[in-house]
């Protein structure tokens, strides 16, 4: 009887953890000449809650500077802080990895589009503020915003499921030079769906001959630069 008990117990923790959500939130924005990006990650119900902040991105000799933070989300505090320099050679590295594993991947691209068809997008806003200088080429550069907006979030949405209407916004602000944006959407998908796609993933890689040894030398293998710039608190 106990093992029964057992049983159910287990069968019931793994349904809670199959019909859980994965959440993300994004939120970028730039005012000011000032950049903030940030990324909010929870699962189980809450009980696992990551948030990273990149509030300074500053554009270096030959490559980025990035400030990045983690923070604890539940008290706010600052658990870490690293700066890291990223230059165009490690950008080429990254791209020539990404290639080698498309190479050992078959139907990556499928697979993909299979994986985002799961995923929901619940909230989507965002507004721009936009000023030329004088008012036609303001109106002129506003339209234009508009424009690049709703196609970029129309080709998106091809792919993810949208659960509320998008709330989109541009301002004209005439007679002077301003470009400020501000956006933030929140994404969900239940880990069932997940682990599914992992496990796709996986097969489709050991089909491959030199698939999965590709992919361990790629995650696995860190970067010859990591580490350099970085000041960590």
């Amino acid at each position: 009887m106990v093992w029964w008990w057992a049983a159910g117990i287990v069968i019931v923790l793994i349904g809670l953890l199959l019909a859980s959500d994965v959440r993300l939130r994004l939120d970028a924005r730039r005012l000011h000449n000032n950049d903030h990006y940030e990324v909010e990650l929870r699962a189980l119900y809450g009980l696992i809650r990551r948030k990273y902040g990149v509030p300074m991105i500053s554009a270096a000799s030959f490559g980025l500077e990035l400030k990045t933070e983690q923070i604890n989300r539940r008290s706010e505090q600052l658990m870490r802080e690293n700066k890291r320099k990223v230059t165009l050679e490690q950008i080429q590295t990254a791209i020539e990895r990404f290639r080698h594993l498309l190479q050992h991947t078959p139907d990556f691209y499928q697979w993909l589009r299979d994986t985002l068809r799961h995923v929901h997008c619940m909230r989507m806003e965002w507004k721009t503020g936009i000023g030329a200088g004088h008012a036609p080429e303001t109106a002129f550069a506003a339209g234009m915003i508009w424009g690049l907006k709703t196609s970029l979030l129309s080709y998106i949405f091809r792919f993810i499921r949208l659960d509320a209407q998008p709330k989109l916004q541009v301002m004209p602000c005439f007679n002077e030079l301003r470009l400020t944006t501000e956006a933030e959407a929140h994404f969900r998908i239940r880990i069932i769906y997940l682990f599914q796609s992992m496990f796709i993933l996986l097969f489709r890689v050991l089909k491959v001959k030199g698939g999965l040894k590709a992919w361990q030398n790629v995650l696995v293998k860190s970067p010859s630069a990591r580490g350099q710039g970085e000041n960590s608190r």
